[in-house]
Parts: C-alpha cells; sequence; structure tokens
C-alpha cells in the first residue's frame, strides 16, 4: 500500500497531469494529496476531469483563491475516507481499513508560505496532536527546512543550486507501530521544482500479474506524415481478411501495424521516459553534494 503526496505547482499544465497519472499508475496509492493545484471555484470541472483521468473519483477539494495555493486529497470508491476538516492549509481525514489493521488518521498538510505567518499552521498541528487518539500520518509541504535529504531544489543561470527538504511525512509512534516496514521515497520530475512523496507500507498490491498492456494511440505519432499511411494500409489489411467482423479486424490490423512502426521508428519511448527520470534523480542525488545548504 502506498499514499502520494505532491506540491504539484499547478495541475493546468498537461505535462504535470501526465506525470501524476504516470505515478498514480506506477505506484497504486490509496490516496494521492495534492499541493497548489492552483484551481479555483469556477474550474472545478477541470479538477474533475483529471480526477476521472487518474482513476480517483472521490475526494476533497479545496478551490485555490485565484492561481494561489489550493488543496486536493484523492481516493477510489474501494477506499473508506471520513473528512474530519479541512482548510486552505490541511485535509484531515480518517482512513477506515476493512482488515486488521483498524482505522488511522491521514493529515495532508501545506505550511504558510510567509515566515511571518508560519507558526499559525504549526499551531494547527500542534493542536490536533493534543485531540488525537489514532495512528497518525501528517505528510506534505511543510515549508520548513530539516537537514536531511533533499525534495526543492532551484537552479540559477550563474551555476548556483540551492536545496532544501521542504516536503516530508511524520507519524506518531501508533502509525509507525502499525506499520512498521514504511519507507518514503522520493520521486523526481522534471514538472516541479518539488519530489513526489510516495510512503509504501505493508505488502507490494501493484499488479504484476501478466496481462495484456493496454494499447494507447500516442499524439506524437501524428506530427509524423508517414502516420496516416501505416493507418491506411492496416486498414485495407483488415478488410481484405475472409474470417470476423471487418471493424474488429480493422482495429486489431491498425493496433498491431502502429505498434511495429513505433518500435521501429521511435524505440520504447516509455522505457526511455522512465531511464531518463531515474538518470535524472541520479544526477540529483550527486548534486546534493554541491548543494547550497540552508
Amino acid at each position: 500500500m502506498s499514499t502520494l503526496s505532491w506540491n504539484c505547482r499547478g495541475l493546468g499544465n498537461h505535462r504535470i497531469v501526465q506525470a501524476l497519472r504516470s505515478t498514480v499508475e506506477k505506484e497504486v496509492p490509496i490516496l494521492v494529496f495534492l499541493m497548489e493545484t492552483k484551481i479555483p471555484r469556477k474550474q472545478q470541472h477541470k479538477m474533475k476531469e483529471i480526477q476521472n483521468s487518474i482513476g480517483f473519483t472521490q475526494g476533497l477539494i479545496v478551490p485555490s483563491e485565484g492561481q494561489s495555493g489550493g488543496l486536493a486529497l484523492l481516493w477510489k470508491p474501494e477506499t473508506f475516507v471520513n473528512i474530519k476538516g479541512y482548510s486552505k492549509w490541511f485535509i484531515d481525514a480518517e482512513v477506515i481499513c476493512g482488515n486488521v489493521q483498524g482505522s488511522w488518521r491521514f493529515t495532508g498538510f501545506y505550511g504558510q508560505p510567509d515566515t511571518s505567518k508560519r507558526e499559525e499552521t504549526w499551531q494547527i498541528l500542534e493542536s490536533f496532536g493534543h485531540s488525537n487518539v489514532l495512528p497518525w500520518l501528517c505528510i506534505g509541504d511543510y515549508n520548513e527546512i530539516l537537514r536531511a535529504r533533499y525534495t526543492w531544489s532551484r537552479h540559477f543561470e550563474n551555476g548556483d543550486s540551492v536545496w532544501a527538504r521542504l516536503d516530508r511525512a511524520l507519524a506518531n509512534e501508533e502509525w509507525m507501530r502499525k506499520f512498521a516496514n514504511a519507507r518514503v521515497v522520493h520521486i523526481s520530475t522534471i514538472e516541479s521544482d518539488h519530489c513526489m512523496l510516495c510512503l509504501q507500507w505493508g505488502h507490494d498490491t501493484r499488479n504484476r500479474m501478466n496481462t495484456r498492456k493496454l494499447f494507447r494511440f500516442e499524439a506524437m505519432w501524428l506530427r509524423d506524415p508517414r502516420c496516416p499511411e501505416v493507418v491506411s494500409d492496416a486498414w485495407e489489411r483488415g478488410l481484405s481478411l475472409s474470417s470476423g467482423f471487418p471493424i474488429h479486424n480493422c482495429l486489431h490490423s491498425c493496433r498491431e501495424a502502429l505498434k511495429r512502426w513505433n518500435k521501429l521508428e521511435f524505440g520504447h519511448v516509455g522505457r526511455r521516459i522512465s531511464a531518463l527520470q531515474a538518470h535524472l534523480q541520479r544526477l540529483e542525488q550527486q548534486s546534493e553534494l554541491h548543494g547550497e545548504d540552508i
């Protein structure tokens, strides 16, 4: 099982949404907590479209104030979540497990960016702690710096870099005893200057069965002038088959032809992207040795 937390810096960018969808498919979290969605109340239909695209149709959305802030806690219908409270700084909930693990508390937290007012949001967490009786996990962007692995970076034209730990997951002793093998994985992206935090625990619930991968039509194919010819020839081959349904034959022929053409002309784009992201993460880890500790 896992939860995903990300200061995405705006869901209006389709590349941000694509990165989120890709990580959700890979990590299969039960909860997704997003900060700085930058989606105001009048554009909440966009948030619903994003939820549907990643398969997390349930959730609580805190709209942004213009192009500033905005929170979202998302989950799937099979996950039972009871919202306890929320504001522009947090979403507090009880997660109800249907197994022997019982219930636990989840707080998605976004610290006040204004340092002069940051104490206000820390007081919120302090009040939660005084009243809490459940195993408790608190995850998010605290906008506070700790001496630990960096989760935020900024690079300047003169070659200087600043690295800081702003995003983190905290849990009380009860939660740690319940999920003793929990670990935090930092997922680097080129779409945001914040890493995603993936908190993993328990057995690996990701489906690793050898099922046929879903075929997806790549938009980049349309930019290649050879694409119409590939589709046209494949469609004709499908029509020439004497058995089966013509439309099924044509679609199957097009799918297989496009897959072969993509492999020959473009290679495995998904694997290349994954390899580049892994390389980026290694470079960031190496750069930490030269980053400015602030």
